[in-house]
C-alpha cells in the first residue's frame, strides 16, 4: 500500500494497483473513507454523526459534550450507553464495565469477566471467572487485529478503546472510538484532526502516537502519553527549567555583575539541559548526538578556569547567545509558571474575556508567533510574549479561517488571514 497526500491529509491509498480516495470537510473530518467505500458526516463536536455505504447508514447519538448516548445501525438500536452500564437495544443490561474488565448479561446470569492487557493497555486475552479463555487477540504495531474473534463477549481491544464491530452493506467497521475522535487502525490515522494540535504542531494533526505505537499510547484521542511515565518526568523538568531560567534572566538584567560571577554554573546547566533535548531528539528520530554535544560542553567548563580574560568573555557571549537561542527557536517550551502580564497593555476588555474563557491559563506567558508555522511561518519567525488565555483565543481563530491540515496559504491568503485576525485580537503594545 502506497499513500498519498495533500498537505497534512490523506488524499488516496494505492493497494494493488487500485486507487482509494479519501475527502475532507473544511474542519479537516475525513468524509470519505476509500477503503471502505464508506460516508461519514459529523456533528458540532467533530464527532461521527453517521456513516453511511449503499443503503445501510450507522448512526451516533451523543450528549452535548459528546459521550455517546446511542448507536444504531438503519432502524434498529443496538446499544445504549449510561456510563459504566451498558444496554442492548431493547433496553435490558448487555455489559458493565469494571476496572479489570466487564461484567456481561447472559439469559438471567451475570457472568464475570477478567482483561489481561499488555503494556499499552491492549486487551490480549479475557477470562471468565472460572479461567476459561473467552477471548485471544493479536495486534499490528498500529492496532489492526490478525483477526477478531467472539466480538459479543468482548469488543475492547486495542488500548482498552471500543471497536466498532458494525458491518455496512457487508464491510467491516472497524474503527475504535477513543472519546475525542475515531481511530483508523487500517491506515494507522485519525479520521479528525487532533483537538490539541497546537500543542503538537510540530506533528501532523491525523498522527497515530508520534508514529511510534510501540511505545506511546493515546488515552483520548488528544494527547500522546507514555505509559512508563518517560515523558511525565520530561514534562516536570521542561517546568523547572523554565522556572530557574526566567528567574537568573531576570536576577542578571538587575545585577550584570552576577553573569561574570556564575558563568562556568550557567554552562553545566546548559550542559544538563543539552542532555535531556538530545535525550528526547533520540527517542523521536533514533539519532544518538548525545556524546557529541557532552562532549564539548564538557570541554568548556574544564577549561574556563584556565582562560584568559578575553577568552572567558567569548565563552560568557557564546553561553548568552545559547540560552537565548532556546527561548527564541522554542527547543523547550517557555513560559514562567506563574509570570504576570504586568507592563503590557490589552486592547479593551479582550484579555478580561479571554482569561474566564480560560482561567488555567490566565496570568501566565506564552510566546505567540506572529505568523503561526503551521501557516509557513518561519520556526524562529518573530515572537511576541503574550497571556497564555489571549494567545489561546488567537490560535483558536486562526483554526477557524484556516483550518489545521488544509496547507499553506497563499501570501496573500495570509495577509487577509492575519489582518482579520489581529483586527479583532490587537497583539498587546508594551512588548
Amino acid at each position: 500500500m502506497s499513500y498519498n497526500y495533500s498537505g497534512n491529509r490523506l488524499s488516496s491509498i494505492v493497494k494493488g494497483g487500485t486507487t482509494y480516495s479519501y475527502a475532507y470537510d473544511s474542519n479537516g473530518n475525513t468524509t470519505t473513507d476509500g477503503l471502505r467505500g464508506m460516508s461519514i458526516a459529523y456533528n458540532y463536536l467533530n464527532l461521527p454523526k453517521t456513516v453511511t455505504k449503499g443503503s445501510d447508514v450507522l448512526t451516533y447519538i451523543y450528549d452535548a459534550a459528546g459521550s455517546k448516548l446511542a448507536e444504531k445501525l438503519n432502524t434498529t438500536v443496538n446499544n445504549f450507553y449510561t456510563g459504566a452500564v451498558v444496554y442492548k437495544g431493547d433496553k435490558t443490561i448487555d455489559y458493565i464495565q469494571t476496572p479489570t474488565g466487564i461484567v456481561r448479561k447472559v439469559g438471567a446470569d451475570f457472568i464475570r469477566q477478567y482483561n489481561i492487557n499488555d503494556h499499552l493497555g491492549n486487551v490480549r486475552a479475557v477470562v471468565n471467572q472460572s479461567g476459561t479463555i473467552e477471548q485471544a487477540t493479536d495486534f499490528y504495531p498500529y492496532g489492526l487485529a490478525f483477526s477478531y474473534n467472539n466480538l459479543d463477549k468482548n469488543r475492547y481491544l486495542y488500548n482498552g478503546k471500543e471497536l466498532q464491530n458494525q458491518s455496512l452493506a457487508t464491510t467491516f467497521f472497524g474503527m475504535y472510538d477513543y472519546g475525542a475522535r475515531y481511530y483508523d487502525p487500517m491506515i494507522g490515522r485519525w479520521n479528525s484532526v487532533d483537538p490539541m494540535a497546537e500543542k503538537t504542531y510540530e506533528w501532523s494533526p491525523y498522527n497515530y502516537c508520534y508514529n511510534n505505537p510501540l511505545r506511546f499510547i493515546d488515552p483520548d484521542g488528544m494527547l500522546s502519553d507514555d505509559p512508563t511515565g518517560f515523558l511525565k518526568g520530561w514534562n516536570n523538568k521542561v517546568q523547572q527549567y523554565n522556572n530557574e531560567f526566567y528567574s537568573a534572566l531576570q536576577d542578571r538584567l538587575e545585577d550584570p555583575k552576577l553573569l561574570l560571577k556564575d558563568a562556568v554554573n550557567m554552562a553545566s546547566g546548559l550542559m544538563n539541559l543539552a542532555t535531556d533535548v538530545t535525550g528526547i531528539s533520540n527517542i523521536v528520530t533514533g539519532e544518538n548526538k548525545t556524546a557529541e554535544g557532552l562532549s564539548g560542553m564538557i570541554n568548556m567548563v574544564t577549561d574556563f578556569p584556565k582562560m584568559s580574560g578575553e577568552e572567558k568573555g567569548s565563552v560568557l557571549a557564546g553561553v548568552g547567545i545559547a540560552a537565548m537561542e532556546i527561548a527564541l527557536t522554542k527547543k523547550v517550551p517557555v513560559g514562567k509558571i506563574g509570570a504576570t502580564t504586568e507592563g503590557v497593555q490589552y486592547s479593551g476588555d479582550l484579555l478580561k474575556t479571554a482569561q474566564k474563557l480560560y482561567p488555567n491559563k490566565a496570568g501566565k506567558i506564552e510566546f505567540h508567533h506572529i505568523t503561526p508555522k503551521y501557516l509557513g511561518g518561519a520556526k524562529n519567525g518573530p515572537l511576541v510574549p503574550i497571556d497564555a488565555s489571549y494567545h489561546q483565543v488567537i490560535t483558536n481563530d486562526f483554526r477557524v479561517l484556516w483550518p489545521y491540515g488544509k496547507g499553506v496559504p497563499s501570501a496573500t491568503e495570509l495577509q487577509n488571514i492575519k489582518k482579520q485576525i489581529y483586527s479583532k485580537y490587537p497583539l498587546p503594545s508594551g512588548n
